[in-house]
């Protein structure tokens, strides 16, 4: 993958988690914390770099809220910093970084890899002395992680650690780094009445609770009718419904499904498949998504897709294993 898209990749990927992180304190300017506990959770090298170091995501976060109460003391503000609730990112709006922040992801591109590591060096060396307060919290230091990132001490790859093409198909990838155990995330994944609670895409879903849970089961989901913030959705007929079928179930490591419009027959189906692999501090979450040739229409199905079209279903999916991790945090 070029720089600028693993730049691109990886500023959507820490902005995303950044902002939800923010959003647990009712604010809609993430800071440099916020973007630390993104580093964290993240698949790339440097997440598994500092979760090497036995840092977590709870724990960036209880030493964020003691600095933040420390910070307002030190201006004599008495009273605390209210409890953090639930993310709430995926519905509202009107999020950014600080000035700051912006500045350490920009300065990680340019001339730089623009990878999470570039980020996670960026930050380390930002000069208002945050990093410096918020790691003694964590009992470590700036030399630690820093020590940690080093070639000899790095921890070795996953499959894959950038989002973008699947090299088994001509399909899309995503990967996520979930805070949960395998067995915690496949019980998410394999029950089919939780499928809202992670698929951006899915509002209900139809099951029959007699059937079993197999191979060739399938079921009929239907479109979300609000959005997140509690909007309606406008969604024309044929689009609301789709059905959903099982294809894989091998516990607890892979799933997949096949997504069809029964309404549309001219579509081409859509084949979902995730893998979970057990990972220091969680679990490594792998989606992968390709379309399935329809008989009826091969020779249409076969042209290229725009690329737009592609870059959009590339989003999707990464609200989709963004979905995932959500679920855990």
């Amino acid at each position: 993958m070029s720089t600028l898209r693993t730049a691109a990749a990886t500023m959507q990927q820490l902005s995303q988690a950044g902002m939800e992180e923010a959003s647990r304190h009712g604010l809609r300017v993430g800071d440099l914390e916020h973007l630390f506990a993104a580093l964290v959770i993240n698949d790339q090298r440097a997440g598994r770099a500092l979760r090497a170091t036995g840092l977590s995501l709870e724990a960036v976060r209880d030493a964020t809220h003691k600095m933040n109460a420390a910070n307002l003391q030190r201006l004599g503000v008495t009273t605390t910093p209210a409890e953090p609730q639930r993310i709430v990112f995926q519905e509202t709006r009107g999020y950014e970084w600080t000035p700051r922040a912006m500045d350490v992801l920009t300065s990680a591109g340019g001339k730089n890899a623009g990878d999470a590591e570039a980020v996670l060096r960026a930050l380390l060396t930002e000069p208002s002395g945050l990093m410096a307060d918020l790691l003694a919290r964590l009992e470590m230091s700036v030399e630690a992680v820093q020590f940690a990132l080093a070639p000899e001490t790095a921890q070795p790859a996953q499959v894959s650690t950038v989002t973008g093409m699947s090299p088994a198909k001509r399909g899309l990838l995503s990967e996520v780094f979930v805070p949960a155990t395998v067995t915690a995330v496949w019980s998410l994944l394999a029950d089919p009445t939780r499928l809202p609670e992670w698929h951006h895409l899915i509002g209900s879903v139809e099951v029959d609770t007699a059937a079993e849970i197999v191979p060739g089961v399938t079921w009929t989901v239907l479109a979300p009718t609000h959005r997140p913030d509690g909007t309606p959705v406008r969604i024309k007929e044929r689009f609301r419904r789709h059905q959903m079928q099982l294809l894989v179930l091998e516990e607890p490591h892979r799933i997949s499904w096949r997504s069809s419009r029964p309404d549309l027959p001219r579509r081409r189906a859509i084949e979902l498949s995730i893998e979970i692999t057990a990972a220091a501090g969680g679990c490594q979450v792998r989606a992968t998504s390709s379309g399935i040739p329809s008989p009826r229409w091969r020779p249409l199905s076969l042209s290229p897709v725009h690329p737009l079209q592609r870059f959009l279903h590339w989003i999707s999916l990464t609200q989709i294993t963004a979905g995932i991790s959500r679920a855990f945090r």
